[in-house]
């Protein structure tokens, strides 16, 4: 994993406003994870195609489902593989 050599500080704002929860990402590579960071819970979306990054065993989707009302979300984060 890498990022950008400049930081906007969004994900500073994200922790100074309080109201996001999760963030979700999709992108181009083989490797798909979702963790907790500071309270806010960080999401990459798994690979959907071959192309870039390919790995057979690494493809899919990821369904994201979320349950409750404003101020009580509860979010399922499954990563559905599927062979091309």
């Amino acid at each position: 994993m890498c990022c950008a050599p400049y930081n906007p500080g969004m994900f500073t704002k994200i922790k100074e406003l309080g109201a996001t929860t999760h963030t979700f990402a999709g992108h181009d590579h083989v490797n798909a994870y979702s963790v907790d960071y500071q309270g806010v819970r960080l999401t990459y979306g798994l690979k959907s195609s071959r192309q870039f990054y390919y790995s057979e065993e690494l493809v899919g989707g990821t369904l994201i489902t979320l349950k409750g009302d404003t101020g009580n979300v509860s979010v399922d984060i499954e990563y559905k593989y599927v062979q091309l």
